[in-house]
């Protein structure tokens, strides 16, 4: 009787519920998905393109997201801006060139080549994140190749 239809519509209805979460939950991964990708294209952008000058909207364009969603996903994923991990992508190429440095390389080169327009602020954020002023590290490369 009654008790046993309601049962039936209950359980259709429950289903039908799953079936739209299931469907929600793997529209959200796909997604996620597509947005790891784009990050990843952007952030291989970033890496090839480390010694032009970059700029917030250039890195929307390639990602093809807004300024306030990709910093957001930046926040989320990197724990930075987009704009700080351009840096610390320059930091972290400057830091490889001047341990490879030749002789007669000198760090005012590394840094305009990386695009950090001014000296004493790249030598203040190298050492802030190395510990060491990139003159030092060039220097030490220099007596470990010598």
């Amino acid at each position: 009787g009654a008790p046993i239809e309601t049962a039936r519509r209950l359980e259709t209805h429950l289903l039908s519920v799953i079936a739209d979460l299931l469907l929600q939950q793997s529209a959200v991964v796909r997604v996620l998905r597509a947005t790891d990708a784009r990050i990843a294209n952007l952030e291989d952008w970033i890496e090839a393109n480390l010694e032009r000058p970059i700029t917030a909207g250039q890195l929307c364009r390639v990602a093809g997201a807004s300024r306030r969603g990709l910093e957001k996903i930046f926040q989320s994923r990197r724990g930075m801006s987009p704009m700080r991990f351009v840096t610390e992508r320059r930091l972290a190429a400057a830091q490889r060139m001047l341990n490879a440095a030749a002789p007669g390389d000198d760090v005012t080169r590394v840094a305009l080549g990386l695009g950090f327009n001014h000296a004493g602020r790249f030598s203040a954020l190298y050492k802030q994140t190395y510990g060491e002023l990139p003159s030092q590290a060039l220097k030490r490369a220099s007596r470990q190749r010598g």
